[in-house]
Parts: structure tokens; sequence; C-alpha cells
């Protein structure tokens, strides 16, 4: 049964109306699953149908906020798979999961704004709207992700998100632009997790002290 949030009237420079649903990736069609991987070819060009979702042993609990301007373009999208076997979770979460003594959790995933409506917010109001969907409607503690992008780790501790402090010592960067901080990826990811009360030491609150240690290679 698809999940539908309600809309969000947002306006982008008075002429962009924001739209967003939230639904069951199994309930996509055909041309929805083609719309997406359209969406992630402006990051992922080489990227098939394949591709679009985590590679998951079950996809039924695994849910997709998709973000839609006027005229109904895509335009952002997010997917969450909500965790009700331990088993099934990616190797990396079972571990914080483990190490939190949590058993029912949600993991993030392929998150991706289209590059024409990047810098007006658009990631922010993916990241809020889908953690407040996740923790009001799931009985959950935590929500785990993982990314190598320096500014979408940078994103997601400004709303919240704390680091998980054993990959803090890991960081090293490389860049494909040394004045766009976007394009810094760091060569192992960096595991985070967004925790009802924010009350665990084996969390990070404050990223701003490691960027000027990052090892930066061109």
């Amino acid at each position: 049964m698809d999940i539908l949030m309600n809309t969000a009237n947002i306006i982008f420079d008075n002429s962009y109306q924001l739209k967003s649903s939230f639904d069951l990736v199994e309930s996509l069609s055909l041309a929805e699953r083609k719309e997406l991987l359209s969406l992630l070819n402006t990051s992922y060009p080489f990227w098939g149908l394949d591709k679009i979702f985590e590679n998951y042993p079950s996809y039924e609990s695994l849910y997709i906020l998709r973000l839609r301007v006027n005229k109904g373009i895509l335009i952002g999208s997010r997917q969450i798979l909500i965790v009700k076997n331990y088993k099934l979770a990616p190797s990396w979460a079972k571990e914080i999961a483990k190490t939190l003594s949590v058993q029912y959790f949600a993991v993030s995933s392929r998150a991706i704004v289209h590059p024409n409506f990047r810098g007006q917010g658009i990631g922010t109001k993916l990241v809020q709207k889908l953690n407040q969907k996740t923790f009001s409607e799931h009985n959950i503690e935590v929500i785990l992700g993982s990314s190598t992008s320096l500014s979408a780790i940078v994103l997601y501790q400004r709303l919240g998100a704390k680091l998980w402090k054993g990959d803090i010592n890991k960081i090293n960067c490389s860049t494909t632009s040394k004045n766009n901080p976007s394009h810094i990826r760091m060569l192992t990811p960096i595991r985070y997790l967004y925790y009802k009360d924010n009350k665990n030491n084996t969390l990070n609150d404050d990223f701003k002290h490691y960027p000027q240690a990052l090892n930066s290679k061109t």
C-alpha cells in the first residue's frame, strides 16, 4: 500500500512549486523506475536499472521519497529501508546497530538532487521530510546512512546527523576540483546516524574540527 505525504507548498524563485510523494518501491511502475534512473544518471551516468536500488535481499520495506516541481518533473529522491529483520541490513549497518543494541532501525540511501536544482534547499527537504515520516510512522530509534561525499556529510550533520566515531580517523579525500567542495569525495565511506534521543558516547557531535585535518589528494 502506497503512503502519500502531504503536499509541500514551497515556492522557488516564485515559479517552482515543490510536491512530494512517499511510496513503496515495489509499487513503482517500469516508467517510474526509468524516470528515477534518468535522475540518478545526472550524477552516475553509467548506472542501469539494476543500480537504482541498493542490493538488499528484500525490497518489501524499501520506500522512496520523490520530489517534483510543477509539470511533474522529478528533481530529487531519497530511499529508506525499514529494517524489520536484522539479517536484511547491510553489514556496515549491522555493526552500528549491534553496538547501539538496536534491533529495529532504518537505512537511508540513494539521496540525489538534479544538478539544475541544487543550492535551493531541496536536499535539506529530502532529509527532513524522510526522517520525519520514518520516525513518526515506524517504531524505530535510529536512521543509519553512509556517504563518501564531503558536502553531503556536512549537510547531514547540519540537519542533526551524528558521525560514527570509529570512522573519523579514517577520513581521506580525493577531489576533481580544488575550488568546489561538492566534488570532494572520501576514499572510504563515513557512516552517520539520526538518533531520536541524541544520547550516545559513540557519536561525534562536532564535524567542524575535522575538515582541516583531511588529507586531500588530486
